[in-house]
């Protein structure tokens, strides 16, 4: 196989290289979500389940333009003043408690969940 035909790394081994490797890596963690949410926002956030605000346009909208976008832009920032090392940006994603016990517990049906 030559090097050009050799298929890329996925990102979980790049991930895991660049952890693993001190000093040739930086990571950048914008926060995490639901703080964000409580501190900046009227959001109801029941039983500390951010997944609600995707079933809110009005909100999920506010999630990609205020939260992830400017995380990603800083990121790049971090990338271009750190070209020679990888860089890892870390985004909260707002389902880590989006399971049927959470759907249940606040309500929602088997289907939904």
């Amino acid at each position: 196989m030559t090097e050009q035909s050799k298929p890329a790394k996925s990102a979980e081994l790049l991930r895991r290289d660049a952890l693993h490797t001190p000093g040739e890596a930086v990571a950048f963690y914008p926060g995490g979500l639901e703080t964000t949410l409580l501190f900046k926002t009227d959001f109801p956030l029941r039983e500390f389940a951010s997944f609600e605000i995707l079933f809110d346009e009005r909100y999920s909208n506010w999630l990609l333009e205020e939260v992830y976008n400017p995380a990603i832009l800083t990121g790049a920032e971090v990338a271009a003043k750190n070209a020679d090392k990888t860089v890892l940006i870390l985004i909260s994603a707002p389902t880590w408690r989006a399971s049927p016990d959470y759907f249940a517990k606040l309500g929602y049906d088997n289907e939904s969940a």
